[in-house]
């Protein structure tokens, strides 16, 4: 039930204060520490509305209809920012235990959405229920599906085939250690983000729907998927998440040929020639198709899920060494490069609340040029041992920053680089986490996006920041501690220029400089 910007059914205040009232200094919060009631939680981000989508977005289009309802091409009030907002109808007329399940399953995509970060799949910004509706807004990719690219252009030509399966394999790699299975990949669940300088597709994964947490060993049995796509062992109903393997290599498959390896005359038969197993590559579309990716293919479309290829071994098939992939999707400029390592030098990140304000606005303003340069510096170092998990390791790092300067500084810089980014102390670094310390912050000093950062934390629309509002946002729900409170006194008490015990607009404003302006020196 993945929101798709492309067209569906088609295919399968500031109030008066002193001017001159100097701010006080932030005293640092220990948000190294690893106590949860220090930590913030980036899936706090998404809470559920039950207002109307319309009180905060302007519908400019529709973009698709299904049989769930609307995909409609939006624009947030404030910041103008374009979106795609997915409508899925409420069915009141069903029995209360199927209005529960069917509660159960949006809600199951909202957790699993919330819960990724990654360059690669697409990013849930706001998610709203009503009576009648619920709406789930994301970023919107406006090069539409896969599926209606590849009708056009494909069979397509190696390298373009490499760069998008090499997008796709890194982000259904960051699902499974993730503990998440897609069980529905297929070119109208895979968007075009944009094109990149040399005409290739940047692409982002969508429709988690049908995806499921999974427990190590254990088979899932449930019948769920697109027929042409769908892993022998799924079709079976005894199936892990190696299943979402065999998808990709269809996909594959067809942006080479532009043919399905996997055919019938209805689901049935489609299904029993998978269960076989049996495909050509004997077709003129194969016939001058390197041995690599045949190969390729052929490791992918296994009927035996224990025998087909793991994803580690798939990034470093010569199918995409041969074609340097990895050198490719990280390339940026060195000076870039050295840009970003000031940035990182730079940032200040040692309070709580700023911080958490400057990954809120990351999280909303992904479509910035800023950070899709920030991303391909993330893939320098996301290429290691856990090859393109989506979160960097010191072992990562090092590796990568070896690249840029010498052997003797790359430790000392790796110890700085942790301590100011890896604000919820995990032990690494995730990829909103790295894009918040990189870019130029300065993109974020225009007054409605500091206006958008302020609301989110006015819960109650009053002009002012309270406690209550800073509780809410760092427990989201959940108990709160002493400590917690405690801190979050204090985080008030340092930005509250006129002691009124609250923050607002001005203070707020003033607070950001610091971070913004202090990291883009």
């Amino acid at each position: 039930m993945g929101v798709n910007c492309s067209k569906v059914g088609e295919s399968s205040p500031s109030t008066n204060r002193n001017a001159k009232a100097k701010p006080k200094a932030i005293p640092p919060i220990d948000i190294t520490s690893k106590k949860d009631d220090l930590v913030f939680k980036k899936d706090n981000f998404v809470v559920k509305s039950d207002q109307k989508p319309e009180t905060q977005y302007n519908i400019m289009q529709e973009l698709g209809r299904g049989s769930y309802g609307t995909v409609s091409l939006v624009k947030h009030k404030l910041t103008e920012v374009e979106r795609a907002m997915k409508e899925i109808k409420k069915n009141t007329k069903i029995k209360l235990e199927a209005q529960i399940e069917q509660d159960k399953d949006i809600m199951n995509e909202i957790e699993i959405l919330k819960s990724i970060d990654h360059p690669n799949i697409v990013k849930i910004l706001d998610f709203y229920s009503t009576p009648e509706n619920y709406y789930i807004v994301t970023e919107v990719c406006k090069g539409g599906e896969l599926f209606r690219q590849i009708q056009k252009l494909a069979p397509f030509d190696e390298f373009h085939a490499a760069f998008i399966m090499y997008q796709v394999f890194t982000a259904v790699h960051y699902c499974h250690l993730k503990r998440i299975v897609h069980r529905d990949l297929k070119p109208e669940n895979i968007l075009i983000e944009k094109t990149n300088t040399d005409g290739y597709f940047i692409i982002k994964i969508i429709d988690f729907g049908t995806a499921k947490l999974f427990k190590k060993d254990i088979l899932q049995k449930t019948l769920i998927g697109s027929p042409y796509y769908i892993a022998p062992e799924v079709v079976l109903r005894k199936y892990t998440e190696k299943c979402d393997l065999w998808s990709c290599g269809v996909i594959f498959y067809i942006l080479l040929s532009n043919k399905l390896p996997f055919n019938g005359e209805d689901d049935q038969e489609v299904f029993e020639n998978i269960k076989k197993g049996t495909y050509s590559m004997n077709i003129p579309e194969f016939d001058n198709v390197s041995p690599e990716a045949c190969d390729l293919i052929k490791r992918l479309l296994i009927l035996d899920p224990e025998k087909r290829i793991n994803l580690i071994d798939v990034f470093d098939h010569p199918f995409f060494a041969n074609k340097k992939m990895k050198d490719y999707v990280c390339g940026v400029s060195k000076e870039k490069v050295l840009k970003c390592l000031k940035n990182i030098k730079d940032y200040q990140s040692e309070y709580i609340l700023q911080t958490t304000v400057l990954a809120f606005l990351v999280h909303n303003f992904t479509h910035h040029d800023v950070v899709k340069d920030v991303s391909k510096f993330f893939n320098i170092f996301d290429n290691g041992v856990e090859q393109a998990d989506g979160k960097l390791t010191r072992e990562e790092v090092i590796k990568g920053l070896a690249k840029f300067m010498p052997k003797s500084e790359v430790v000392k810089s790796v110890d700085a680089i942790f301590t100011k980014i890896d604000t919820d102390g995990n032990g690494y670094i995730e990829y909103e986490e790295f894009v918040g310390a990189c870019i130029d912050k300065r993109i974020f000093l225009k007054s409605n996006i500091m206006q958008f950062a302020f609301n989110f934390f006015d819960k109650d629309g009053s002009g002012k920041i309270e406690l209550h509002e800073l509780e809410e946002v760092f427990c989201n729900g959940k108990s709160k501690s002493d400590e917690l409170r405690r801190a979050l006194k204090e985080v008030i008490k340092s930005i509250d220029v006129n002691g009124d015990g609250s923050i607002d607009m001005k203070e707020f404003t003033i607070m950001m400089q610091k971070i913004i302006v202090g990291g883009a020196k």
